[in-house]
């Protein structure tokens, strides 16, 4: 079984770039193909149609063809490209949505010609893979008829046997650690997470820290706003991988992340893997992995002040803290980057079998 995984490329800082390179060790006879030029940024034809002629020359060699997009425009017309060019060589295909669209959602159902290229291109893989069952249920209400699969992503575990809990009661600091580990935009809620730490300072002061790890368009207005107001208790430490990671998630207390649209993030699983409490919104996959009281909170509001009031009942429960702790642990096993594997090599066995 020969599988080609087509993902943005190592040299992309985002979540599905980071997971192929978390699952690459694992991922024994499959190859990887970078996507360039249409994927990044500004348009480039002449990158986008070399991009387009070496996946035709490369995916010839190979049996299932893994696709990783988000349900967006752009990524939805480059698949399809691509799906017919697997078409054309008979190949099986496979689609993994990594992100999820509502109001592109919209159009594919009300466009007559967006809704055409769904069916003549995406209706005709073998399987599709999704990060939550709110994501099975919108591609079930496109007219999907092929299996479709719900995956957990998984995380960095790599550290972790360097990473104990030497109390059995996991507790907090003082202040306590709050971390928001995210692309810096707005839709991802880091100034709803600003204010919240904002609000609680200003109740006692001092009592909590944030700490800011990521990069992105909102960064410069970031800083401004935390220079602006003369902000304390607040780091930034950019963009981190690998051990800089490990280090930063085990010296937190809670991840905060009020992000109004995701799939299923790395963040989350990660922060659950050492053993944070997750305070977020029921977005996407989340809502699969948190159940509220056991994992961490959720809440539709985007308000910073309903988010300071959780974060604060949890402070005030240090017993409560420690039990969502140990459960996270816990439960994060299956977020192991050889458990996914072992999903998607099934999933792969189960479409070379297919006839459809």
């Amino acid at each position: 079984m020969k599988v080609l995984v087509v993902y943005p490329g190592k040299k992309e800082r985002g979540g599905v770039s980071e997971l192929y390179i978390i699952l690459e060790p694992y991922m024994t006879g499959v190859r990887y193909f970078e996507l360039f030029g249409y994927f990044r940024g500004r348009f480039n034809l002449i990158d986008s149609i070399l991009m387009f002629f070496r996946f035709m020359v490369t995916s010839l060699n190979y049996d299932v063809i893994h696709l990783n997009p988000s349900f967006n425009k752009r990524a939805f017309v480059r698949e399809a490209i691509l799906i017919l060019i697997g078409r054309m060589w008979n190949k099986k295909m496979v689609v993994f949505w990594h992100g999820w669209t509502i109001g592109f959602e919209e159009i594919v159902k009300s466009s007559k010609f967006y809704s055409w290229v769904f069916r003549h291109t995406f209706m005709k893989t073998q399987a599709s893979i999704v990060l939550g069952s709110v994501f099975k249920e919108s591609l079930t209400t496109l007219g999907y008829k092929q299996p479709i699969y719900i995956e957990k992503n998984c995380a960095d575990n790599s550290f972790l046997t360097q990473y104990r809990v030497s109390d059995p009661e996991k507790k907090m600091h003082e202040p306590v650690r709050l971390l928001f580990l995210s692309r810096i935009e707005r839709n991802k809620g880091i100034f709803v997470a600003l204010e919240a730490t904002r609000i609680l300072n200003h109740q006692k002061p001092n009592s909590v820290q944030l700490t800011i790890a990521g990069k992105g368009t909102a960064l410069s207005e970031l800083e401004h706003l935390i220079q602006s107001k003369s902000l304390k208790n607040i780091n930034m430490v950019g963009f981190v991988t690998g051990k800089e990671k490990h280090n930063l998630l085990s010296e937190s207390d809670i991840l905060i992340f009020p992000s109004l649209s995701e799939g299923l993030p790395l963040t989350v699983l990660e922060s659950m893997m050492y053993g944070l409490p997750v305070i977020s919104r029921p977005v996407g996959g989340i809502p699969d992995v948190i159940d509220e009281g056991i994992n961490g909170y959720l809440t539709d509001r985007n308000e910073p002040e309903v988010f300071a009031e959780i974060l604060q009942n949890l402070i005030n429960n240090p017993l409560l803290y420690s039990s969502i702790a140990r459960n996270n642990m816990n439960v994060a096993l299956q977020f192991s980057p050889l458990e996914m594997q072992k999903r998607l090599f099934s999933v792969y066995r189960s479409v070379i079998v297919s006839t459809k």
